[in-house]
């Protein structure tokens, strides 16, 4: 076969793709009514404004020299330019505020206290831990672009960067939400098989389970429980080992207000997960990653 003839084969094999695309796209939107459809359509123009020809906005936003309210402001005044339906500009403001200052469609999930866990392995795989057990959720976002602008703007909020020197990133958000504070690891298309990054938050909630709550949750029984708060009152070591999510952070951080009052104590920790609202002598520090491209660095030793 001469070369046009393998040109005209692969663009045969890229219109066959592109319709296969095309034909998803139009089977995962059949579910929206054309109103849900034209509030998304909208929200992704006023994100693409923003990404595009607003780019100083963000960036005084993102450093803090203009406020949230000022920013907000000025979106409205970009809004009705393109939107003349008032109704229509709450909902579209509302979908544009979550993907700009919280996480978006992940919003509903990090509110839910039945799930401890998160992960996005593509716009469309979303997959959680709901009491002790993984599933799939019925959410997704709206197509790729729109999932790698949200892991940017994710990046940026926390301060992080994630250029290919630094396509691994973990980091503590303990703000967005009142009722968790979330552990983040993302991991960028650089090192991932994928053509897109992963996202996995870990939930660990702000309201400190006793060991009532854990023995009722089957986490342990009554006498381990009795055991871990003897020991922790008398142990001059513990050692806490186990698979991810089997509850290691939560006996510590459950354990730490049963450390006696006459002791003090230093946690030093990788992401801010452990704390205490109780004891009145322990200090609590974390590392400082190398997340962009400085020199500052804090580890464990």
């Amino acid at each position: 076969m001469g070369l046009f003839g393998k040109k005209k084969e692969l663009d045969e094999a890229s219109k066959g793709m592109l319709k296969i695309v095309e034909e998803q796209k139009a089977a995962e939107n059949a579910h929206m009514t054309e109103h849900e459809k034209y509030i998304e359509n909208k929200t992704e123009e006023l994100i693409g404004l923003y990404n595009k020809e607003h780019q100083h906005e963000l960036l005084l936003l993102r450093r803090k020299k203009m406020s949230q309210e000022k920013f907000m402001e000025l979106v409205e005044e970009t809004l009705a330019g393109i939107e003349p339906n008032n109704q229509n500009c709450v909902e579209i403001l509302e979908h544009f505020k979550s993907f700009i200052f919280s996480y978006d469609i992940l919003d509903a999930l990090i509110e839910d206290d039945t799930i401890s866990d998160i992960k996005v392995l593509a716009f469309n795989n979303v997959r959680v831990k709901r009491n002790g057990k993984r599933e799939s959720v019925n959410l997704k976002f709206p197509n790729s672009d729109h999932y790698d602008q949200f892991i940017e703007h994710v990046a940026v909020k926390n301060e992080v960067n994630l250029s290919d020197n630094n396509a691994i990133q973990t980091f503590t958000d303990k703000k967005t939400s009142d009722k968790a504070i979330m552990r983040f690891n993302i991991t960028t298309d650089f090192i991932n098989s994928s053509e897109h990054p992963y996202l996995h938050i870990r939930k660990i909630p702000k309201q400190k389970r006793n060991f009532e709550a854990l023995i009722k949750a089957g986490m342990m029984d009554r006498n381990t429980a009795d055991y871990l708060k003897y020991q922790a009152a008398n142990a001059t070591g513990m050692l806490f080992t186990g698979k991810g999510a089997s509850g290691k952070t939560t006996a510590m951080n459950t354990l730490l207000d049963h450390i006696p009052f006459n002791r003090s104590g230093l946690v030093v920790q990788e992401n801010e997960e452990l704390f205490s609202k109780v004891h009145p002598d322990l200090m609590f520090q974390h590392v400082v990653s190398n997340r962009g491209e400085g020199k500052v660095k804090y580890t464990l030793r």
